[in-house]
């Protein structure tokens, strides 16, 4: 990052809404740019929050997303949750693209990283409602496709709300995937689906089938019995995908709630607040493991933080071939790949991608200048 005293400002903020998420884009004083993007889902309620919440007290700071990040979350202090966080990302990640334009250097270096490598990935598999011989011939197609090592699977009710697919689906694919898989590291997300005592029994199921990770057990504001599973079982647990509290993290981390320390770069606030939750992770002796399913821009952020922290063991998160999303692939170029279970952060100054403008014109625009604090 370029010393405090040579920092421009921020003169300029505009959004584009389109149908899932906001992309945005940051114009400093000496009129460099950067784009960004806030979480997916609920747009319209975010793009509230970014413009009533984070603009007014963005325009006009230092072009910094250390300094943004910090004075938007404290100025907003009576406002904070997953909101003001999705909506705090989309202008963090633009400003982290500014720095690394005006550097010429790409994000993870700036964030400390020392040079690009390769991350290894997990194909993640985000339904319930096939069969588990139709899970498996799934699975199978996308190894083929991506040469991953490691499978991911969705078991229980989301929340418990009740089932999705096929009654007794998940006790079945559990048994099923190692014989299928024997040598892929397997991993399980209940999304909260369980308690405690019903979790820790599929657990034990996973267990004997060799499994090394299960996601998200119990519901995600339960941490009592999310510690009672992560203390009962022997395969890891991890659990953080939908926090944004600095001091929920620290206690899931101190206090053994969990084996391994996850959060969402979108829900959180942005790559400053993931770092911020990779290092309790590392000071706690915990890997650190983000949730990043999207194919839109988060997944380019993600990596680029993947590439400024130590290797920690455990493999990342990856959509297959089988779970597109058009309207994320024209969003911008070039889209990270997997290739032998493997991809890298994409290359170039910034984020290193080019936002497609000619999607953006068919989105609702508005622009917000420093001078009046208010659109254009």
């Amino acid at each position: 990052m370029p010393a405090p005293a040579e920092m421009t400002v921020i003169d300029r903020i505009e959004t584009w809404r389109l149908p899932k998420l906001l992309v945005v884009r940051v114009t400093d004083s000496d009129g460099a740019q950067g784009w960004g993007q806030t979480a997916a889902r609920a747009a319209d309620v975010t793009q509230a929050a970014l413009h009533t919440l984070v603009v007014p007290v963005a325009l006009g700071q230092r072009a910094d997303p250390l300094h943004v990040t910090e004075v938007v979350w404290n100025a907003e202090y009576k406002m904070r949750g997953t909101f003001l966080a999705r909506a705090l990302t989309g202008v963090e990640t633009a400003l982290w693209d500014l720095a690394g334009r005006r550097a010429g250097q790409p994000v993870w270096r700036l964030l400390g990283g020392e040079a690009p490598r390769d991350i290894p990935l997990y194909i993640s598999r985000r339904t319930r409602k096939t069969t588990p011989q139709a899970e498996i011939d799934g699975i199978h197609a996308e190894i083929a496709a991506g040469g991953y090592r490691g499978i991911k699977v969705q078991i229980g009710d989301r929340l418990g709300r009740g089932p999705e697919g096929p009654p007794g689906r998940s006790e079945a694919l559990v048994d099923a995937l190692r014989a299928a898989f024997p040598d892929h590291r397997l991993s399980a997300d209940a999304n909260g689906g369980y308690a405690a005592i019903e979790a820790i029994k599929i657990g034990r199921r996973m267990e004997a089938q060799g499994f090394h990770h299960f996601e998200e057990p119990c519901p995600f504001d339960d941490l009592a019995g999310t510690k009672a599973v992560a203390d009962a079982l022997d395969l890891t647990v991890s659990g953080g995908e939908q926090d944004n509290d600095m001091g929920k993290f620290e206690r899931m981390a101190s206090g053994g709630v969990v084996d391994i320390l996850q959060c969402d770069l979108a829900y959180c606030g942005g790559a400053t607040r993931t770092l911020a939750v990779a290092r309790l992770a590392r000071t706690h002796g915990l890997p650190f493991m983000p949730h990043s399913p999207t194919m839109s821009m988060l997944q380019v952020f993600a990596l680029h933080v993947l590439t400024a922290l130590p290797p920690s063991g455990e493999m990342h998160e990856w959509r297959g071939a089988s779970d597109r999303e058009p309207w994320a692939e024209e969003l911008y170029a070039p889209l990270p790949a997997a290739n032998n279970g493997l991809t890298r952060a994409v290359a170039g100054p910034g984020w290193g991608i080019t936002v497609n403008i000619d999607r953006l014109r068919r989105a609702e625009r508005e622009v917000f200048d420093r001078r009046s604090k208010v659109k254009g």
